[in-house]
């Protein structure tokens, strides 16, 4: 009875072992793209709430990688999934495209508005 009870055991670890084994890296990578989900809709907010305030027209894609922190290449990847874009004039300078469409060509300054 008791090598039984053994080899019951025995089996039963393995089978667990079989089963939590490829279950750990899938869990883990589960809570890992969770986080970043949640990361990319806080910088995406607070992108949308910089681009949304009335003090700032437009705003620099330096000042908007700053306060998310994030790399110019990252944010300029969320701005556009937010429905933003740059200037027509090269400058470096992003608004909402709701704020600013792109019939209505306007001069930008050098600094945000």
């Amino acid at each position: 009875m008791e090598s039984s009870t053994s080899g019951f055991i025995g089996l039963a670890g393995v089978l667990v072992g079989a089963i939590v084994t490829p279950a750990v890296p899938f869990v883990g990578s589960l809570i890992v793209n969770r986080a970043a989900a949640r990361s990319e809709r806080t910088r995406k907010d607070l992108l949308l709430k910089m681009l949304r305030s009335d003090k700032h027209s437009w705003r620099r894609l330096t000042t908007l990688s700053s306060v998310i922190g994030s790399s110019e290449e990252v944010t300029k990847e969320l701005l556009l999934q937010i429905g933003a874009r740059a200037s027509e004039n090269g400058k470096a300078l992003w608004a909402l495209i709701e704020r600013h469409p792109l019939s209505e060509i306007h001069d930008v300054a050098d600094t945000e508005q």
